[in-house]
């Protein structure tokens, strides 16, 4: 009620301004109204009790019902647990279902349904469905950005291209976690954490050739506010992009991304998200007894039973941060249990991932053998865990150990590597491969600073890209290099005894601030309590979206360190600074056996 009012009231004194005389009866066409709802006819429930209501109610049913339209315009709500989920509600997005001729079929379909019932989503397709019906107009919006390339929107995204001759895409960036390689001060228009983007998609009478043009508007709140003040879509510089096939994404693509690509998610049986317990600080610990004095603490009936300690697992939390885990159902919101089993069952391995990267420089994936977080693989959204291996019993009978791989996958390796594939561990790479070869292949391919590079639009969109070599050598020296990285991340390198950092301190420390400065790493503002000796390439390098060595210190502040952990953190410099070391080397393999990207086998060739 408050904003109609003062929409009244402000177009009132708008028009006053230009000179405009109220002599007339007429109103300004300014309603109250749930735009999503269809016309309803309240008018006579209201008439004896509101009856200003009750004519705002048969003017809006009118309107609704006969009126059309050439603009429509708005900030609409980004909701993405939508309020209005009425089964004519839930309708309004059912055009947006299908993608390339067929039904969105997603892993996570419950996911995709809630994306797609956002309500800035169920907006652009009434505002699509009034331009429609008077078959030429503007519909412009300012919204979430994750609709230039959220996987679950491709849907719409076509469905605009096919309905709208030109399409204008601005994208103003500004999200909380959306980091900007320079522009790291860039702000958001509104005071809210999204990132967010102005839709301009134009209609007219012209032949049918779509185009879709984006530009970037980056920097401070002040000095975007005076380029849209300032510009208009005819003086804003444009770069006409093509979307993708793959998920027809309105941002630039790389020129390697074109046509098709295999992803890591289709090539894995088993995989899901990590888990969720909605209380960590209850249910994860550093240690067993921290971590059951918080349960006890929660519910002691959990730990009642004396074989309450069956319910007690490692978890990789964040990256080579290591904790135990309370994985019982009645305090974990999401134990991920048809995949997490497969590793609760016995000893696997498996990559750490995400579909969708805000800062595509940060893409990362990970390694465990160990469950995982939800966070564990991204800072901002969800984790994907891919195990190697499954563990399957048929009818009660002990569970066998068998890849995770997909017989398709399995296929085309084996054709392009021309390995016999063996179903568990690894082969010589010369007449037989195993599931643990292809691991190691794409944890090295995933960390080749040219890969990242050249597939950046492309892997900040969905999960990592798949590619093959048919050059055996080539095969021999990214598996060997990726196996190297695996024991750094898994920190079982005997490589990560050759410390490069020395403690200066107490025993057991304190960790108070956290800073880095001429290469210390100090826990105190006082500069007495730290780690000397941590290289500024490490203390600047990201997994998961984390500073590694920053984030792990900054997890424990207000904590003891032991021994163990101190020499914990020696290790992870290590590791990382070896990380570095062979990203190069998997660069330099690559280069030295044809480059990209003939270095790589197509699918299919």
């Amino acid at each position: 009620m408050a904003p109609y009012a003062i929409a009244h009231m402000k177009i009132g004194l708008k028009l006053h301004e230009t000179g405009y005389r109220f002599a007339s009866i007429e109103r300004a066409r300014v309603y109250l109204t749930n735009s999503l709802e269809p016309p309803h006819d309240f008018s006579d429930r209201l008439a004896f009790d509101a009856p200003a209501l009750a004519h705002e109610a048969q003017a809006v049913n009118a309107t609704k019902r006969h009126q059309r339209f050439t603009v429509v315009i708005g900030n609409p709500p980004y909701a993405n647990y939508s309020a209005n989920l009425s089964p004519s509600a839930r309708r309004i997005v059912d055009k947006y279902r299908n993608f390339r001729g067929a039904p969105i079929r997603e892993r996570n379909q419950l996911q995709f349904e809630r994306n797609l019932q956002d309500d800035f989503v169920k907006f652009i397709s009434i505002g699509e469905d009034y331009i429609l019906a008077s078959h030429v107009g503007v519909l412009s919006y300012i919204t979430n950005a994750t609709m230039h390339a959220s996987t679950s929107l491709r849907g719409m995204r076509e469905h605009l291209i096919q309905e709208f001759g030109r399409l204008f895409e601005l994208n103003l960036h500004g999200g909380v976690n959306e980091i900007i390689v320079g522009a790291e001060n860039d702000e958001n228009v509104f005071d809210i954490a999204q990132s967010v983007a102005i839709h301009v998609c134009v209609r007219g009478t012209g032949g049918r050739n779509p185009t879709v043009s984006y530009a970037d508007l980056l920097g401070q709140r002040v000095v975007k506010y005076a380029a849209l003040s300032s510009q208009s879509v005819a003086t804003t510089k444009w770069r006409q992009i093509q979307p993708d096939s793959e998920n027809c994404s309105f941002v630039p693509q790389d020129e390697a991304e074109r046509g098709t690509l295999l992803r890591l998610d289709s090539i894995f049986v088993q995989f899901g998200a990590g888990i969720k317990t909605n209380r960590d600080a209850v249910v994860i610990g550093f240690d067993d007894v921290s971590l059951l004095e918080a349960i006890r603490e929660f519910d002691s009936r959990l730990v009642a039973d004396r074989n309450y300690r069956k319910h007690i697992h490692s978890l990789l939390y964040r990256p080579f941060d290591l904790r135990r885990i309370f994985y019982h159902s009645d305090v974990v919101a999401s134990r991920s249990l048809p995949t997490m089993r497969h590793v609760v069952a016995g000893p696997n391995i498996g990559l750490v991932g995400s579909s969708t990267w805000t800062t595509p420089e940060r893409f990362s994936v990970n390694v465990s053998r160990l469950m995982v977080e939800m966070k564990t693989g991204t800072h901002d959204r969800g984790t994907t865990f891919f195990p190697l291996y499954r563990y399957e019993g048929l009818l009660g009978a002990e569970p066998v150990r068998v890849h995770n791989l997909t017989q398709e996958f399995i296929n085309n390796w084996s054709a392009i590597t021309q390995t016999r594939f063996v179903s568990v561990g690894h082969g010589d790479l010369e007449s037989t491969s195993g599931p643990e070869d292809v691991l190691f292949w794409l944890y090295g391919l995933f960390h080749s600073p040219e890969y990242r590079r050249r597939y950046r639009a492309a892997l900040a969109q969905r999960f990592p890209i798949i590619l093959f070599s048919s050059n055996k050598q080539l095969l021999r020296q990214v598996c060997q290099l990726g196996r190297e990285l695996v024991s750094f991340h898994l920190l079982e390198s005997s490589r990560l005894d050759q410390r490069l950092t020395t403690y200066i301190g107490p025993k057991s420390p304190e960790v108070e601030k956290i800073f880095h400065t001429g290469g210390n790493v100090w826990l105190n503002k006082g500069q007495t309590c730290g780690f000397r000796g941590v290289p500024e390439a490490v203390w600047n390098f990201y997994m998961g979206g984390y500073p590694v060595c920053e984030k792990w210190l900054k997890d424990r502040k207000g904590r003891t360190l032991s021994q163990d952990e101190i020499e914990h953190y020696h290790r992870i410099v290590v590791a990382l600074n070896e990380t570095i070391r062979v990203m190069g080397e998997i660069d330099n393999v690559i280069d030295a056996h044809g480059g990209w990207p003939a270095a790589f086998t197509p699918l299919g060739n």
